[in-house]
């Protein structure tokens, strides 16, 4: 018999924490998007786009837990993607 903990329920003062902190996040990324973004280099967008994503769902009170790491590949193999989620929100891999 499979047994899902119990959720705590969220006091709606919270709830209204969150839903602004991401509007002002959002609004926020829209600003860069528009006046910095377009020059950043590659690699700098990379890692502008990480950020935000990190801080979107750290704004909505959400965490990530990374436990392992992806078997090695052969050293002349190209370098192995993977994602491998269980237990997950699907709007959310985007962001994770």
């Amino acid at each position: 018999m499979h047994r899902q903990a119990a959720m705590k329920p969220v006091a709606p003062w919270r709830r209204v924490l969150r839903v602004a902190r991401l509007a002002w996040h959002l609004a926020r990324g829209l600003v860069i998007l528009a006046t910095r973004y377009p020059r950043l280099s590659d690699h700098a967008k990379q890692l502008e786009v990480r950020r935000w994503a990190h801080d979107v769902l750290r704004a909505i009170g959400a965490s990530v837990h990374i436990t392992g790491c992806p078997p090695p590949a052969a050293a002349d193999a190209p370098p192995v993607r993977c994602l491998l989620v269980g237990n997950h929100v699907s709007w959310m891999d985007i962001l994770v």
